[in-house]
């Protein structure tokens, strides 16, 4: 009789099990990206959040997010630069990035797309919006407030 755990037996990492989607939020309205951190806590997502476009990328490649959200008009790297850097680094190519943004002009959605954009949603949004945009790429999970 062996006393040494078979492989269905064998301890599971319980951080593997509870690893939560991780989004990252770039915006330098720390207002914003703080009601987003709170709203999306409600759905058990970690939000990480930077204040400019360079802080983002760095942080978009150092820390692997499953989604990325960004602002266009901010210091440090304009959205759309921030955009085209994400989709050439070949460790942060494959993540989603749904831009917010007050910025308007024609078919503006359509040059964010053609830059690699998953999603698009203009300033002021509905966070009903902006859930069905990430609901496309990340489980959001209600939380238990027994």
């Amino acid at each position: 009789m062996s006393l040494a755990p078979t492989l269905s037996e064998a301890p599971v990492d319980s951080k593997q099990q509870t690893a939560l989607p991780k989004v990252l939020c770039i915006d330098d309205d720390p207002e914003i990206s703080r009601i987003i951190q709170l709203r999306l806590s409600e759905f058990e997502v970690e939000v990480e959040r930077a204040f400019c476009g360079m802080q983002g990328h760095w942080l978009a490649v150092t820390s692997n997010p499953d989604v990325i959200i960004t602002d266009l008009r901010m210091p440090q790297g304009e959205g759309e630069y921030i955009l085209e850097c994400l989709k050439r680094n070949a460790e942060t190519f494959h993540i989603p990035v749904i831009v917010l943004t007050g910025k308007s002009g024609n078919d503006l959605s359509g040059q964010l797309k053609s830059l690699g954009a998953a999603g698009f949603l203009r300033k002021p949004f509905h966070f009903d919006e902006l859930f069905n945009e990430l609901s496309q790429y990340i489980k959001l999970r209600s939380r238990d407030f027994d």
